[in-house]
C-alpha cells in the first residue's frame, strides 16, 4: 500500500466504528467459527480482539483473512465509490495498523506459521443473500466468477504462508531472525540509556560498543535473510 499523507474523510467514521464494535460480545476466537460470511471489517474487529488477549494464531488468521476478504469482495461487489468513498481504503488502512505485531508470530515462528496454515486452508468464504460486504455496489459477481475470485486471493494467502515456511527450513534463516530480535533488545537499553544520560557523549562507553556490535549483527542477519530468500524464493526477487 503506497503512503498516506492524510487519511480519506471517512478513516475517521471507520476508526469510530472499529471503537464503537469493540463494546460487541462477539467473543469467540479463530478455533471456533469458520468466519465464512464476516466481512473485512468484522474480521479484522475479530483479529484486534485475539491480539489483545495475545492470541497469535488467531490473530494472524483473522487478519490474514481479513485481507483477502477484502480484496475478494472488491471484485465480487465492486464498488460504487472510488478510493475512501468506497471503504475499501479505509479498510486497508486499518489492516496495516496491526499487520506488524498480528504476523509477528508468523514470521518468527514454524509452529505458529504451521498452524495459521491450516486455518486459512480451512477458511471457506460464502456469499449469503443478506451477506454485506461493506460498501454500496451496483451488482455482484456471477457464481462461476466468484468461486475463481476466491480461490485466486485464498491461495495468494495461502502461497506467502508456505513461502515463509520455505525459509524456515533453512537453519542459517531462524538464526538471522533470533540476531535481528536481540538487536532490538539491545536497541531499546541503547535507547533508554540514552534518555537516563541526557546525551550520547554521555552514554556509557559498554553500552555505545554492545549496540554497535548488534547493528553489525543485524546487518550481517539482513545480508543472510537476503541470501537465504534468494536461493528458496527467488521469484520474490
Amino acid at each position: 500500500m503506497s503512503p498516506i499523507s492524510s487519511p480519506p474523510r471517512n478513516t475517521l467514521w471507520l476508526v469510530a466504528l472499529w471503537v464503537t464494535m469493540t463494546n460487541v460480545s462477539h467473543e469467540l476466537s479463530a478455533q471456533e467459527l469458520p468466519f465464512r460470511e464476516d466481512n473485512s471489517l468484522q474480521l479484522f474487529h475479530l483479529a484486534t480482539r485475539s491480539l489483545r488477549i495475545e492470541d497469535k494464531v488467531g490473530s494472524a488468521s483473522l487478519l490474514l483473512m481479513a485481507a483477502a476478504r477484502k480484496e475478494i469482495d472488491r471484485e465480487v461487489y465492486p464498488p460504487i465509490g472510488k478510493g475512501g468513498d468506497s471503504l475499501t481504503l479505509p479498510v486497508s488502512v486499518l489492516i496495516s495498523m496491526i499487520s506488524k505485531p498480528s504476523l509477528e508470530g508468523v514470521r518468527n515462528d514454524p509452529q505458529i506459521a504451521k498452524e495459521v496454515l491450516k486455518k486459512l486452508e480451512q477458511w471457506s468464504p460464502k456469499f449469503s443473500e443478506d451477506y454485506e460486504p461493506g460498501w454500496k455496489y451496483k451488482e455482484m459477481a456471477e457464481q462461476e466468477r466468484r468461486d475463481e475470485i476466491v480461490e485466486k486471493h485464498k491461495q495468494a494467502v495461502i502461497k506467502s504462508i508456505h513461502n515463509q515456511l520455505k525459509l524456515f527450513s533453512d537453519p542459517r534463516y531462524k538464526k538471522a531472525l533470533e540476531k535481528l530480535s536481540h538487536f532490538e533488545e539491545i536497541k531499546q537499553q541503547y535507547r533508554e540509556a540514552r534518555k537516563l544520560a541526557g546525551s550520547i557523549d554521555a552514554i556509557p562507553a559498554e553500552v555505545k560498543q554492545r549496540y554497535e556490535s548488534a547493528k553489525q549483527d543485524r546487518d550481517n542477519a539482513l545480508e543472510v535473510i537476503k541470501q537465504v530468500k534468494s536461493v528458496l524464493l527467488p521469484e520474490s526477487g
